[in-house]
């Protein structure tokens, strides 16, 4: 039965040995949904839409059996198999998309090594009378078996693992179609088609989009992407020898021609290459009762077990030995500001658990990209959290596969862990003194100010203008995949991942020139703008030498290890105290707003009478928790603790210092975890929302977050008030006095990294006393720091963007040239 999209014919085959079932359903353009003993057919145009139209929408086989099924029943056409026909439907459209697969790469090698097909066809015609008498055997064996089948319908359709040998190029009993169809290399005939019987069952944790065959024989391994290069491709073992690169392998240049298709640009930047490395838990996948077959994308993006394995036992095995002393990018931070921002992150928690693996076989997905979003490898995760050797292992590919001379940029949401860790325990020791981290964007809110100095790639030198969120994008281009994924097999799913991939990157590298041209005009106007700011003296006529003295001295200062301040407990406890009565303020202005409601109890709907009720009642239970820890913290004083309090509890400005400080505190944290907060927000109306409850739970508390954080706002200023009239009335000690700055909420939420919020205010430091750096006091010094890098990022960018359209250039004269060999090898007159 041949199965058109309009139509449904009947036709008889004669089959023999030299003309094989598939070869003749082929060459009348249809697919066949068994090699052998085929009765469906599918039309190779209605595939080819099949497969295109999947390809922007979540695949799925069932949806289009249940169309065609129906589409052909309004026009009077009989063709209800029901299950069945998805099944031959599904096993005809999977080895499609496998032999297109192929053929593909096929071309590619062949564009690669400039071999002109007919001698590619020689050198596979001895290949196969090599193999011929093997493949007698089997097929002889595979006879047998068939005419055991014969009354199983079923059974018959179903295209085995096996059987692929059959229907691939250049096979033995493909002897018609080989004039025809090139045949691709040997590494290419190879993958997917050895398939041991055990394939089929559900994988050990953590295994590689490769079949298991070639994990028994990783020296004959095709390579991604079809190059023949220097390097091997994704799927090498890491035990091979590494050789000498002096330019890119081939993999990572047709992976992404701007970063790598060119030699190494001699530009003043710290890093030739930048890239990024994020984690995805929403790409899992449920266990399931029984495994898939085998199935394995040519080309594949993912790293295989060994290059995961290993790298998972060498962090086990180095983090064992005692920790070194740092010395590369993290050693100018504290210990304390790191340990900080690994708390505000949970990727940064390895024992944090992201996904059951009581529901889940593959718990999500990690990719390292480059900054124009192309996707250079990808790792299937299978812990229940995000492990520091994933990351690892992806770095570790990307860097055997560039020349020892090439530094590379990673922008990670946690690159400042990865640099301790890389730092302390010696991990990637090789490639160590090549890297260069530093935060996405997105994610920089979240780190200590004193860390952002050093990883933030808006104020470190080399970044430009990258932002280090093309994960968040790729995450964003492949959600609609989640909910099919989370059901499918195992090899099913990494499969998919791999094909929707190549083709968003087949899609995006025509766009190019308008991304260099789009991102060049971008940078060129920010640039001037920022350049004609400080060239008219808009920041106080400061120049640019002034400017850069000025930022390395406020860097020097904020990264200076504060010294331990001598504190005695009867200080510290005087402290507490002040706190606890500034607390014990705040409560009782929410017992008056409360009483205040209350007392328009007729215009107040029982709803909000109860949470009135319910406010005013918290209220006066935490102020007389509150008035009793005083009581226990005073009456614990000692003598000379006591008489210091009795001196300093009337001092106003010294309560209101204290107190404001404390304040300041709060909103900087309130407003990191708003931001967390409304992430989830704006993804959920970016993207999908995936659980509807939890959304507008999320949205309900972003919305308490920023009132709340808006009348702590308030009650800081009413603090900053109150300390400038004690300073206008003359109740402050009689030093020189630098008032706190006041806090604008609407600029708050908008979380510009350059914000006041983020550093220490002068006003409420221990420096309130003596002369202070103009970076801290002056805002034209302050303002003109910001242009001031805003003009250096700017011309780094410009400097990559013109670097990186001389790559592609490069590269594309190259592609054209072979292309040109190719054809004239290929002429009639050869």
């Amino acid at each position: 039965i041949l199965m058109h999209i309009t139509a449904i014919t009947h036709t008889r085959l004669e089959i023999c040995a030299c003309r094989p079932a598939a070869d003749q359903i082929l060459a009348r353009g249809y697919f066949p949904c068994a090699p052998k003993r085929p009765s469906l057919a599918f039309s190779l145009e209605m595939f080819e839409f099949m497969t295109l139209h999947s390809f922007n929408v979540a695949p799925n086989i069932t949806a289009w059996a249940m169309t065609l099924q129906e589409f052909w029943a309004r026009r009077g056409i009989v063709a209800d198999q029901g299950e069945t026909f998805r099944k031959r439907l599904g096993t005809a459209l999977k080895w499609y998309h496998v032999l297109d697969n192929r053929a593909e790469l096929a071309v590619t090698q062949m564009l690669r090594e400039g071999s002109p097909p007919r001698k590619r066809q020689r050198l596979a015609d001895g290949d196969t009378r090599d193999h011929e008498e093997s493949t007698r055997e089997e097929e002889s064996t595979r006879e047998e078996e068939s005419t055991r089948e014969e009354d199983t319908r079923e059974e018959e359709d179903t295209l085995e693992p096996e059987e692929a040998r059959i229907v691939r190029p250049g096979s033995a009993n493909r002897a018609p179609l080989a004039a025809s169809t090139p045949t691709p290399p040997l590494g290419i005939q190879r993958e997917g088609a050895e398939v041991r019987e055990g394939d089929n069952m559900e994988p050990a944790p953590r295994r590689s989009t490769r079949v298991a065959s070639r994990d028994a024989d990783p020296e004959e391994e095709p390579r991604g992407e079809g190059v023949s290069g220097a390097t091997a491709g994704s799927s090498a073992g890491p035990e091979r020898v590494r050789e000498k690169l002096h330019r890119p392998s081939d993999e990572l240049r047709l992976k992404c021609p701007l970063c790598f298709g060119g030699p190494r640009a001699e530009r003043l930047h710290s890093a030739h290459v930048i890239i990024c490395a994020d984690g995805n838990f929403q790409q899992k996948r449920r266990k399931t009762a029984a495994g898939d077959e085998a199935l394995a994308y040519s080309g594949s993006r993912f790293l295989s077990d060994a290059e995961v394995a290993t790298m998972e036992a060498e962090v086990e095995t180095k983090r064992a030995r005692p920790a070194r002393a740092r010395r590369r990018g993290t050693a100018r931070l504290d210990d304390a500001i790191l340990d900080e921002c690994e708390g505000s992150f949970t990727a940064a928690q390895e024992k944090v658990s992201k996904a059951t693996k009581n529901y889940y076989a593959d718990t999500g997905l990690m990719a390292i990209l480059c900054r124009h979003d192309r996707v250079l490898y990808l790792v299937n995760i299978t812990t229940p959290g995000e492990r520091q050797f994933y990351v690892l292992a992806l770095i570790r590919k990307v860097m055997r596969e560039l020349p020892d001379d090439w530094n590379v940029g990673l922008l990670y949401d946690i690159a400042c862990q990865i640099s301790r860790s890389i730092d302390k325990h010696g991990f990637l020791e090789e490639f160590a003194d090549r890297l260069v981290f530093g935060v996405s964007v997105f994610h920089a809110y979240g780190h200590n100010w004193a860390c952002q100095l050093v990883f933030h790639p808006r104020k470190r030198e080399g970044f430009g203008l990258s932002d280090g969120e093309g994960c968040e994008r790729f995450w964003s281009a492949i959600r609609r995949l989640i909910p099919g994924l989370r059901v499918s097999g195992y090899h099913r799913r990494l499969y998919v991942l791999d094909q929707q991939v190549a083709v968003t990157q087949d899609r995006t590298m025509w766009r190019f020139g308008t991304w260099l041209l789009k991102r060049y005009n971008e940078s060129k106007t920010r640039r001037d703008a920022a350049a004609a700011r400080l060239d008219a003296g808009a920041v106080g006529r400061i120049g640019r030498v002034e400017l850069a003295a000025q930022w390395e001295a406020q860097i020097t200062a904020q990264l200076a290890t504060l010294p331990r301040q001598s504190i005695s407990a009867g200080d510290k406890a005087l402290e507490e105290i002040m706190l606890a009565l500034g607390r014990l303020d705040e409560l009782r202005d929410e017992r008056k707003e409360a009483r205040k409601k209350l007392k328009k109890v007729e215009k107040l709907t029982p709803t909000e009478a109860s949470e009135a009720q319910a406010r005013l009642g918290n209220a006066e239970e935490e102020i007389g928790r509150t008035e009793a820890a005083i009581e226990n913290m005073r009456a614990a004083l000692g003598a000379r603790a006591a008489q210091k309090w009795d001196s300093l509890r009337g001092d106003a400005y010294l309560r209101a210092r204290i107190n404001a400080r404390r304040l300041r505190a709060v909103i900087r944290s309130s407003l990191q975890s708003h931001k967390f907060e409304r992430e989830k927000v704006e993804r959920s109306y970016r993207r999908h929302v995936m659980q509807e409850k939890e959304h507008s739970q999320v949205k309900d508390l972003v919305h308490r977050r920023e009132k709340n954080v808006a009348g702590q706002v308030r009650r800081f200023n009413a603090l900053v008030d109150q300390i400038a009239l004690l300073v206008k009335q003359g109740k402050v000690p009689n030093r020189r006095i630098v008032l706190p700055r006041r806090l604008d909420s609407k600029k708050l939420f908008k979380l510009d990294v350059d914000d006041d919020i983020w550093q220490e205010d002068p006003g409420l430091g221990p420096q309130d006393e003596g002369s202070l750096p103009r970076w801290q006091t002056e805002q034209d010094v302050k303002d003109g720091i910001v242009l001031l890098l805003e003009e250096r990022r700017c011309t780094e960018e410009q400097e990559r963007i013109l670097a990186e359209v001389a790559a592609l250039g490069e590269w594309w004269d190259e592609e054209r040239r072979r292309f040109a060999e190719y054809v004239d090898a290929t002429s009639p007159g050869e």
